[in-house]
């Protein structure tokens, strides 16, 4: 148990480096990979003590999956 403990916060001190490392990112960049900035504070706001990783993957999925199903601008056309 103790094991599994500090395999918990080494990941979770990981996630967070990384996290930190996105907020250097342009906006540019950050909407290359289906994020943005508000995400991004949002995400240091709400989930401190939790893995960022795992909303920012939420984020950027639900972001992915509502561009998937958003009309193209010339459907009205056809």
């Amino acid at each position: 148990a103790l094991v599994n403990g500090a395999n918990y916060f080494l990941k979770l001190y990981r996630s967070r480096c990384a996290f930190e490392d996105l907020k250097t990112y342009s906006d540019a960049h950050l909407s290359d990979i289906g994020l943005t900035r508000h995400d991004l504070k949002k995400i240091d706001q709400d989930f401190y003590f939790r893995d960022p990783t795992i909303k920012l993957k939420e984020f950027s999925d639900d972001r992915s999956r509502r561009s998937l199903n958003a009309k193209p601008p010339y459907h009205d056309l056809l």
